[in-house]
């Protein structure tokens, strides 16, 4: 993660600043926070069958963003962090992801609250601490990058038009591919509400 992540998160504000055309569209700055929902995470052996299915409670999800809105379009660069607690008895045990995105929007512009879609890709550093299959205890599966993607769907309230500052809501899934541990293997994913700001500057 340490030399994965900097090098996606430098090519893909390259690639920002490449299609932003000289002196179009608008820069804005967001920032979003919010909750994952509880679920169970699934934990596999090497042939893909379920071992075990980790209890996972709901967590905090917050993230940080730099683009640009030209019409109806969004291209951003984000920063997140994800943690949820293992529901394990006696088990303080987390699930964390550390994810750097690059995101496209399509704004439904008609005056007013605009909805939106909204889909990213891009790569994060997941680890798994203090957990169990069967008999088998593990203290950490490690910081693992891995390529992450985004999809949801959301709702703008614009506060400032000359700022084109604006209060947004939206639903979230978030998911990595495929983690191999060992003789373990798993894919997480997150489904979150959000409530964040969009400042235009």
């Amino acid at each position: 993660m340490n030399r994965a992540l900097p090098i996606f998160f430098s090519m893909a504000f390259a690639l920002l600043l490449l299609v932003t055309p000289a002196q179009a569209g608008n820069p804005y700055f967001s920032g979003n926070a919010g909750l994952s929902f509880s679920g169970t995470e699934s934990v596999e052996n090497t042939t893909s069958s379920t071992l075990q299915k980790l209890p996972v409670d709901g967590g905090p999800n917050l993230q940080a963003a730099l683009g640009y809105r030209e019409g109806s379009w969004r291209l951003e660069g984000e920063l997140g962090y994800q943690n949820k607690g293992l529901g394990l008895s006696g088990n303080g045990g987390h699930l964390r992801a550390t994810s750097l995105l690059l995101n496209g929007y399509y704004d439904f512009s008609g005056g007013g609250v605009e909805p939106y879609l909204t889909a990213g890709i891009g790569g994060a550093g997941v680890s798994m601490s203090d957990w169990t299959v069967g008999a088998d205890s593990y203290s950490s599966s490690g910081n693992t990058t891995k390529l992450a993607w985004q999809a949801g769907a959301g709702l703008s309230f614009p506060v400032c038009v000359c700022t084109c500052t604006a209060i947004e809501v939206r639903y979230r899934y978030f998911a990595t591919t495929r983690i191999a541990d060992g003789s373990h293997a798993y894919s997480p994913s997150t489904s979150s509400i959000l409530l964040g700001l969009r400042v235009g500057f």
